[in-house]
């Protein structure tokens, strides 16, 4: 258990949120206590995107870390919906925290995080 509460880590959303919301209801997150780490594929697939989207700022505004995943770049890349792009262009590929690093989908031995 981490000092600050648990941690919990959520990846492919992909439209979802509603779901999202109630996993972490299930799951009895408190923000500012609990650490909670997004890891990216927000969008494609469900019902949600942009839905979800707000949903993922809001989190992070609570105190959420949210990563970029493929999805999210391929929308940023191809100018899906840029009312989200400036939320999209601040997340991060990788967070480091308590001896863990999150990412989306791996890194590769040899490669720098930061590429």
């Amino acid at each position: 258990m981490s000092s600050a509460g648990r941690i919990l880590t959520v990846s492919d959303i992909h439209g979802y949120g509603g779901l999202l919301e109630k996993l972490l209801e299930r799951a009895d997150y408190r923000p500012g206590h609990d650490r909670l780490f997004l890891l990216g594929d927000y969008v494609n697939k469900g019902p949600d995107s942009e839905g979800t989207l707000a949903l993922i700022e809001s989190l992070c505004k609570g105190g959420a870390v949210a990563l970029t995943g493929n999805n999210e770049l391929r929308w940023l890349n191809n100018n899906v919906a840029p009312r989200w792009s400036p939320f999209l262009r601040t997340l991060p590929l990788w967070c480091k925290y308590e001896g863990y690093l999150f990412v989306h989908a791996g890194i590769r031995p040899g490669v720098p995080l930061e590429q």
